[in-house]
Order: structure tokens, then C-alpha cells, then sequence
């Protein structure tokens, strides 16, 4: 929606709560996708968002879209250590 219709985060955002919040619409895993919405709203692409909550066994998720996510840690905040540390690691190695 971003690329295409050139739509800002925050209307996006506005969007997808809006569309939470109808009592007629069931979703699959509502708190998955209310975890991805927020961190779309921190700075993920909302792929890589959707993706990270659904896995829950994962400790973690590897981007490759081409804002790279993997190499800018300010999307970051309020993860774990061990994400950060998972991460730094990749940026070294990459």
C-alpha cells in the first residue's frame, strides 16, 4: 500500500485498526496480527512483521527486502538482546 498507492505508515496503521476493531470480521490469529501491525508501525516491513509474529517457535526472522531491515538496528527497539546480538552478527558477516 506504501509503494503503490503511496499511503503513509500512520494511514495504514489506521487501517488495519479500524478493520480490527469491526465485530464482524473473524481472523485467523488476531494476535498475530495485531503484534505485526504494531511493529509496522515501529519501522518493519509489514511482511516481515506478519511473519514474525506468526512464528512463534522462532527466535528470530531474517529479512531480505531492500530497505535492509537485517542492517539497521533502530527498527530494534524493545527486542530482545538476543535479537540485537543475532543481527549485529549478521551485519558482520554479510
Amino acid at each position: 500500500m506504501r509503494g503503490y498507492y503511496h499511503f503513509t505508515v500512520a494511514e495504514i496503521v489506521s487501517v488495519f485498526k479500524h478493520l480490527l476493531s469491526l465485530e464482524h470480521v473473524s481472523l485467523e490469529d488476531r494476535v498475530s496480527i495485531e503484534q505485526a501491525v504494531a511493529n509496522f508501525e515501529l519501522g518493519f516491513d509489514f511482511a516481515d512483521a506478519l511473519h514474525h509474529a506468526s512464528y512463534k517457535s522462532c527466535d528470530s526472522v531474517a529479512s531480505f527486502d531492500d530497505k535492509k531491515f537485517a542492517n539497521n538496528p533502530v527498527h530494534l527497539a524493545g527486542y530482545s538482546e538476543q535479537l540485537k546480538k543475532e543481527i549485529q552478527e549478521f551485519r558482520e558477516n554479510a
